[in-house]
């Protein structure tokens, strides 16, 4: 049986803008890419703000990511239970800064 080279899992990317190119990752990553994202600004910023101590770097990163889950998914490129998720880490991180 020959190899069809021409079959494809993924539809060809029609992308003309930032909005399509994030929707398209979102595709083909399986509806990951948008948590991916998120994540990794929250360690990305977790880290920067480690010169403040590392109680307000986690409250700064989870406030943060929980601004970004909520615009990416107004976006449709989160699911709503990850939002729920970085709203948990937001108010745990007040605790977390009260109790300092």
């Amino acid at each position: 049986m020959p190899l069809n080279t021409t079959w494809t899992t993924y539809a060809t990317p029609n992308v003309t803008g930032f909005y399509d190119m994030l929707t398209y990752g979102n595709s083909v990553t399986g509806n990951y890419f948008g948590l991916g994202l998120v994540l990794s600004l929250f360690m990305i910023f977790f880290i920067t703000f480690r010169r403040f101590g590392n109680d307000v770097a986690f409250t700064s990163s989870s406030f943060i990511s929980f601004i970004l889950s909520v615009l990416l998914r107004a976006t449709g490129l989160l699911g709503d239970i990850w939002v729920i998720v970085f709203i948990i880490m937001s108010a745990v991180s007040v605790f977390i800064m009260a109790r300092s």
